[in-house]
Parts: structure tokens; C-alpha cells; sequence
């Protein structure tokens, strides 16, 4: 029971902080010419991590609704653990893909990324492992069910 309480404060934690970590700049690029420097950065809101981002917005208004409930069944706790995988399987594209920064009419190819990109992706690891241990802790735990033994 402490870890399915110390797995959702964690869960919700990482999801929160990842809501906010999208909207630093994750891929920075810059051209110099001998007239012109330009600089410009991508924030995590882009690509994929618009994905990433609607389902954490997703998954803590279902967090959110179930904390009114004493206990998450495992049908509830089964939606946490698909959705946690989904954050972590957007976050991971909008890390691993490919980023275009606009500067006008011109647009250039990212191929740096910045300190933000780098705990995003730890936030959502972190995410779909608080969702995951809650599941496989029930699954494990559940009364009436008997544990696999190996």
C-alpha cells in the first residue's frame, strides 16, 4: 500500500513537471554568416511533444477524478498504466524525432538538443513507471488472486 501511495504521488508529480517542462526550449540550432547570426530554440510543445503533452494534460485529469475513489479498481489502474506509456512513448519521439525550427521563411534542421529535452524524458519514464508498478502491485497484491510463483 505505501508504494501504490508513494507510486501515484511520484506519477503525479513527474506528470505535472513534465506539463511544465514542454514549454522550455528542447532543441536549439543556430546559422552564422558573415552578416547575420540567427538563433532560435524549439520548446517541447512541437512535433510530438504536442502528443506527449495532451495526454499528461489526459492523464491527470484522470488521476484527478479517481482520487475521490478509496481505491482504484484495476480496469482504472490498467487506463493509468496505458496512458503513463503513451507520455513516455510521445515523449521519447519528440526527443528521438525530427525538429524544424522556423525563422521567417527559412527553416533550419535541429540536430542539438538542451537540458529540458533530457529531464523531459526522464519525467516520463518516470511516469510510466509510477503507473506501471501501481499496476503490477495490484496485480500482485490483489486478495483472491494468488501470486505467480515461479
Amino acid at each position: 500500500m505505501r508504494i501504490t501511495r508513494f507510486a501515484t504521488a511520484t506519477l503525479l508529480a513527474a506528470s505535472l513537471l513534465l506539463f511544465l517542462d514542454l514549454f522550455l526550449d528542447w532543441h536549439r540550432t543556430g546559422i552564422d554568416l558573415p552578416t547575420v547570426s540567427v538563433h532560435a530554440g524549439s520548446m517541447g510543445w512541437n512535433g510530438w511533444g504536442i502528443a506527449a503533452g495532451l495526454t499528461v494534460v489526459a492523464l491527470v485529469a484522470w488521476e484527478a477524478s479517481q482520487l475521490r475513489e478509496a481505491a482504484m479498481q484495476q480496469g482504472d489502474l490498467l487506463v493509468s498504466a496505458v496512458l503513463g506509456a503513451l507520455v513516455a512513448g510521445f515523449t521519447l519521439a519528440a526527443f528521438f524525432g525530427d525538429t524544424r525550427v522556423g525563422v521567417g521563411p527559412m527553416h533550419v534542421d535541429v540536430t542539438g538538443r538542451l537540458w529540458p529535452a533530457y529531464v523531459g524524458v526522464v519525467l516520463a519514464l518516470a511516469v510510466a513507471a509510477s503507473a506501471l508498478v501501481r499496476l503490477v502491485e495490484d496485480v500482485l497484491g490483489h486478495p483472491g488472486r494468488a501470486a505467480p510463483t515461479v
